[in-house]
């Protein structure tokens, strides 16, 4: 005889009964996870992370070094070339570039976009020691021509 059969209950009452005892279960689990997670990032996040205006301002000195390297090599072709021109810069951790693409909203010319990409891989490595912790290993560098 069956379970079902001694307590004179209707067949679908078990698999009922197991899905809202497993739903019950998934509930409490889901509940207990998601306290565990909560303690764990409330842990992480008082003991590691910086104030935001810290990495802000880290960002900034990064991204300022990272076009100062660049404007150092850069050599308009010519006085006409006025706008801006964003360019994608892959590199690995340590500042060696990898790929360098002019944004497709570039405002340079052929000429001068291939200077600012030629200025990119002559400033390879990029800076990277003392900004390791807001390194970006795929970043938009935008150009300027009139030198900002």
């Amino acid at each position: 005889m069956s379970d079902v059969s001694r307590r004179g209950a209707a067949p679908f009452r078990i698999p009922r009964f197991r899905v809202l005892k497993g739903y019950a279960n998934l509930q409490a689990t889901g509940r207990r996870s998601a306290m565990v997670i909560a303690l764990l990032l409330a842990g992480v996040v008082s003991s590691s992370a910086q104030p935001v205006s810290e990495d802000a301002d880290m960002h900034r000195a990064y991204s300022q070094a990272v076009r100062e390297a660049i404007r150092k090599h850069w050599t308009p072709p010519d006085a006409g070339v006025a706008g801006a021109c964003p360019v994608l810069v892959r590199q690995l951790p340590g500042g060696d570039v990898l790929h360098v693409e002019a944004h497709p909203g570039c405002a340079f010319d052929e000429a001068a976009r291939r200077s600012v990409e030629d200025a990119v891989w002559a400033a390879s490595p990029l800076p990277y020691h003392g900004y390791e912790r807001v390194f970006a290993r795929e970043m938009r560098v935008t150009v300027h021509a009139d030198g900002e």
